[in-house]
């Protein structure tokens, strides 16, 4: 988990002020994310989809991924 936190945070770094499509993998299962600085528009993995709180912290968008990917 905290490898996947790690390089989404670094590629949302990466893109402050623009649309961010991460990729990634966790419990062997795609993740797809569409982000946009610390908003989490859109987090699909193991058939769940959903969005985090706008305007948040760091903390608090980690903190959202991290139940919503159930660990």
């Amino acid at each position: 988990m905290e490898n996947l936190l790690a390089e989404f945070n670094k590629q949302r770094k990466a893109s402050k002020g623009k649309w961010l499509m991460f990729g990634g993998e966790h419990d062997g299962f795609p993740l797809a994310i569409k982000s946009f600085d610390t908003w989490i528009q859109v987090a699909d993995h193991k058939g769940k989809r959903d969005g985090g709180p706008m305007d948040c912290t760091v903390k608090v968008m980690n903190e959202w991924l991290t139940k919503f990917l159930g660990d």
